[in-house]
């Protein structure tokens, strides 16, 4: 499952990153004047919106398999 993942994952990299060389060769889109610290800054701000939203869609699938989301009912008590 995993694996497969990756798979998918890569192949749809490799799509976006020939797509974005295309587009750059074409001359439709240039380079721009960002400094060294801004694409840091850039790519540090990107990986972390992705982990925490990875992050918090695994919580969600976790809590929902475990049952801790089921409404309790007062009555059967």
């Amino acid at each position: 499952m995993i694996r497969q993942a990756l798979i998918i994952s890569g192949i749809g990299i490799g799509v976006v990153l020939a797509g974005m060389l295309v587009l750059m060769l074409t001359g439709q889109v240039a380079l721009s004047d960002l400094s060294v610290h801004g694409w840091l800054a850039f790519s540090i701000g990107v990986t972390g919106c992705i982990l925490l939203s990875v992050g918090l869609f695994s919580l969600s699938f976790f809590s929902a398999r475990s049952g801790h989301d089921e409404i309790s009912d007062p009555s059967s008590d």
